[in-house]
């Protein structure tokens, strides 16, 4: 494995800990389970992020739960005092469409490694535990999410599925990836190849591959894929690929040192060169970004 990576999941891991420490000992929080790869049996990739739900007191959600935008690039001060208490936030991104219900979605990156938490906050009254999740503690038993509900979800993506199946098929191979999309949501709808049944959560996760085969510009970004567009949309011209994730790292090279006054130097440190750059080429790939004649980066046509 690849020391960043291994240097990536300690901090993960050490975040983790803290977090889950600091969660139980306030007496806001009446219980926090994680979600996604890491609630599984094997504890996801060394790569993985962090999906948390945390419940919160009624009197606490009043606040913290409290929604001004559905999407934005910041959060309200009550809920970034809350995530900030266990590391330098560098980036934040809302998206209440995520949120568990009666919730608020909120995804923070932090200084210290890197690591990034999708933070799911939801008041006690609201709050159902979806299956399968890894519980970290609880005050109070948290009931279930109904399974006649995940078969709804089920059958509804399923539906929805097969209304985009053809068009997928039709377009998959002139879009980069569009065949591997293909045989991924396929796997994914029938819970091949462990012949496990598939989950909302999978199947939702594949109308979102198959909707990128042919809709690319629907699919909802990461938080620092939006970042970087934006970054890109606002200085169209000026930079190649390399340039640009020098330019967020703070690169010393006299190559970058032109640009110290510029807003966004240095604005990504923790993240690494190599990682932006990744992150560059593959927005470049899916057709987010654009090359002009001098292979510097523009908004997509």
């Amino acid at each position: 494995m690849h020391p960043n990576l291994i240097a990536y999941a300690a901090a993960r891991e050490a975040l983790l800990r803290r977090v889950a420490a600091s969660l139980e000992a306030d007496e806001r929080v009446v219980a926090a389970w994680l979600s996604g790869s890491l609630s599984r049996d094997g504890g996801g990739h060394a790569d993985s992020d962090i999906d948390l739900d945390v419940v919160l007191t009624d009197a606490a959600a009043v606040a913290l739960c409290r929604r001004s935008r559905v999407v934005a690039g910041e959060t309200t001060p009550e809920r970034l005092a809350f995530f900030a208490r266990f590391g330098r936030p560098v980036l934040v991104h809302v998206n209440h469409h995520n949120a568990l219900d009666g919730g608020t979605f909120t995804a923070v990156f932090y200084a210290e490694g890197a690591p990034s938490i999708d933070w799911r906050l939801v008041p006690l009254a609201r709050a159902r535990r979806p299956l399968p999740s890894r519980l970290l503690f609880a005050r109070t038993p948290i009931p279930a999410a109904s399974p006649t509900q995940g078969k709804a979800a089920i059958g509804d993506v399923r539906r929805r599925l097969e209304a985009l199946a053809p068009a997928a098929e039709a377009c998959g191979a002139r879009v980069p990836g569009g065949a591997g999309a293909i045989v991924a949501a396929r796997l994914a709808l029938t819970g091949e190849p462990d012949s496990s049944p598939p989950t909302p959560y999978g199947c939702a996760r594949t109308l979102r591959v198959l909707a990128h085969v042919f809709l690319m510009a629907e699919i909802p970004l990461t938080p620092l894929q939006q970042m970087l567009i934006t970054c890109v949309a606002a200085n169209p011209g000026r930079f190649n690929r390399s340039e640009l994730a020098r330019l967020l790292v703070g690169s010393p090279s006299t190559r970058v040192a032109a640009w110290q006054a510029h807003p966004d130097y240095g604005r990504l440190t923790a993240l690494g060169r190599k990682r932006l750059a990744a992150e560059i080429d593959s927005l470049v790939q899916q057709g987010f970004l654009a090359l002009d004649a001098h292979s510097r980066l523009i908004p997509r046509p």
